[in-house]
């Protein structure tokens, strides 16, 4: 079987999110792998796009923790309060776009499954914000750790909340 999941003997994992990377991603590896970050200044802080709340209520109790600090606007048709909904694009370009203004945006997928990784995260690095992620407890096996913050290191929101302050607080710990 082909497929995300490497929970069974017969199984080859082909991780999903390998289908949402791009030449982008692939030239930003190999800029920091030779130390070349760029770290562009953003004049937003938190971006949440998303259609809806699925198996799990983490989207919205993270967007409501979060915008006690600092607004968090919310593109999709979930949430929305941006007045429009941010339009999908080709290959999700209209997101990647709009997400480009921000310094972090949230990435949480429906649910934490083995192996589940959809372009959630993808599509954060490829408008170079931070991803605040949240789904498959194995991520770090699949992406750099410190190139991400991952919701599933706290063990409650408000302690993932508060690193997210700290981050956004500390140029050298953002960078």
């Amino acid at each position: 079987n082909l497929t995300f999941d490497h929970t069974r003997p017969k199984n080859f994992r082909y991780p999903l999110w390998t289908a949402f990377t791009n030449n982008y991603l692939f030239e930003e590896c190999k800029r920091r792998k030779n130390g070349i970050i760029t770290v562009p200044k953003r004049n937003k802080f938190c971006s949440f796009i998303s259609n809806g709340e699925y198996k799990t209520t983490w989207r919205k109790e993270i967007v409501e923790k979060l915008s006690k600090y600092k607004r968090v606007d919310c593109g999709g048709r979930f949430l929305n309060n941006i007045g429009y909904t941010v339009p999908r694009g080709t290959s999700c370009s209209g997101k990647i776009e709009h997400n480009l203004n921000y310094k972090f945006a949230i990435a949480f997928e429906n649910e934490d499954h083995p192996g589940y990784v959809t372009e959630k995260i993808c599509d954060v690095y490829k408008s170079n914000c931070i991803p605040i992620y949240a789904g498959n407890r194995e991520v770090a096996n699949d992406f750099n750790p410190s190139t991400f913050i991952n919701a599933n290191d706290f063990p409650t929101l408000d302690e993932l909340v508060e690193y997210v302050i700290k981050v956004d607080n500390d140029d050298e710990l953002y960078i």
